[in-house]
This record gives C-alpha cells, structure tokens and sequence, in this order.
C-alpha cells in the first residue's frame, strides 16, 4: 500500500537537500507541474517509487 501523504513526504526531503521543484524535476526526468501536482497528493505518485 502506498501512503497517501507520500506527495508531503518528497517535498520535505526536497527542501532537506535544498532543490526548488524545478531542479528537482530537472534531476528526475519529471516535469515541474507534475512534482508541484505530486507534493499536493493531487495525483498518484507511482513514477516517484521508480527512482
């Protein structure tokens, strides 16, 4: 099962290592909406469990 704040949890270890979501998309081949859409679990994040 997948938590469903997962979105919360990659934003904080986003901003942990100091990346905007541009340079976060950048570093994971995602756009920057849809990281933006994902850190407010407004969609399912199952590309994030990819990486």
């Amino acid at each position: 099962m997948i938590d469903a704040h997962i979105g919360k949890q990659i934003k904080e270890c986003r901003e942990k290592i100091g990346l905007t979501q541009e340079q976060f998309a950048e570093k994971t081949g995602l756009t920057k909406n849809y990281i933006s859409t994902g850190e407010r679990d407004a969609i399912y994040l199952n590309t994030f469990l990819s990486y």
